[in-house]
């Protein structure tokens, strides 16, 4: 007789309780701890983003700058001053002249801005920090008028202008400044009326949903339609290209309607710090090296030969803008002009 087969028997709820308890308190010792930090890496990450958007600070004073921000546009530098130097003392003489006579002063040209009529001042930037600076310190305090128009929906100028009611200092507006520039509306005048007209987040919904042909600038045209008061004064501050004589974007639309907007009163001024570009600062050298004054000066067009010596720099702004203006990064200590 073959005996039957002896299996053991299962562990009793006990055994099992008792050796569950020991892995689970090892588990939690061996993996929780990692989880309990990163949690506390997550909760500081997010209230470290929370302060840095609700209270941003400036960016720390820039360092010493080399003479040359883009020195592979110097050699458009020596060609031009090699070509000057060709020249007949006389002719040489004759060009700067020339020169100095298109080269305005920044404060003289803006005066006479002040003084036309134009309705509509189309401000192209570049979202930097020194030409925030410079427009709420030397450009804005020389020009008269009653609306200003900025590259933000309704809802974020609201905030932008919440947090500078509320005292601070500096707030920025895509990546720059724009506190200053706030406030000095507000300085000129209580009611100088301020509105955002960038493209709102149901205009692109409703653009993407959309004819494939619409762009963003078709709703910055729109918003600015609905901001426009005729017989008022429009300070519009966009980025450079929305101010720029390229189909597509908002100043060229304007312009080149039936009936523009402001008629003849409508201007594009291209804005840049003297070494952010290389055209720019390719040209600024050339001035400096002739001998002619170039602190802050506006240009609306260059006289012949400068025209084909510096053929990037008519092409990529003289072309496209009514007039550039060129500022050294730090803005002038002379005192703003009386309101």
């Amino acid at each position: 007789m073959v005996p039957a087969t002896i299996r053991p028997a299962p562990p009793s709820r006990e055994v099992i309780a008792a050796v569950r308890s020991p892995l689970i308190t090892l588990f939690l010792v061996v993996l929780g701890w990692p989880l309990a930090v990163l949690l506390v890496l997550a909760g500081y990450t997010g209230v470290r983003d929370w302060l840095r958007a609700e209270y941003p600070s400036p960016p720390p004073p820039a360092a010493a700058r080399p003479a040359l921000q883009h020195p592979g546009y110097r050699p458009i530098t020596e060609q031009a001053l090699a070509r000057y130097a060709a020249l007949p003392a006389g002719e040489r003489e004759q060009l700067r002249r020339v020169l100095q006579a298109h080269l305005l002063p920044a404060a003289e040209w803006l005066s006479r801005l002040d003084r036309s009529g134009f309705q509509v001042l189309c401000l192209g930037e570049d979202h930097a920090e020194p030409t925030r600076r410079y427009l709420a310190r030397e450009l804005m305090p020389r020009l008269r008028y009653q609306r200003l128009l900025l590259e933000a929906t309704p809802q974020e100028l609201a905030r932008v202008r919440q947090k500078v009611a509320s005292g601070r200092s500096y707030f920025p507006l895509l990546g720059a400044d724009v506190a200053a520039i706030l406030r000095e509306a507000a300085a000129r005048d209580p009611a100088v009326a301020v509105a955002g007209i960038e493209e709102t987040g149901l205009q692109r919904e409703q653009r993407r949903a959309g004819s494939a042909s619409r762009r963003r600038d078709d709703a910055i045209v729109e918003n600015f339609d609905s901001r426009f008061r005729p017989g008022e004064r429009h300070l519009v501050l966009l980025g450079a290209f929305h101010c720029s004589a390229t189909p597509g974007w908002l100043f060229h639309t304007l312009r080149t309607r039936p009936e523009p907007p402001a008629g003849s009163g409508l201007l594009s001024l291209r804005i840049v710090e003297a070494q952010a570009e290389g055209p720019v600062e390719a040209f600024v050298g050339f001035v400096r090296a002739i001998g002619v004054p170039s602190r802050d000066f506006v240009v609306a067009d260059l006289p012949p030969p400068l025209r084909d010596w510096f053929p990037l720099l008519r092409q990529t702004t003289l072309e496209r803008f009514d007039a550039l203006l060129v500022f050294q990064q730090e803005a002038s200590p002379s005192a703003p002009p009386q309101r």
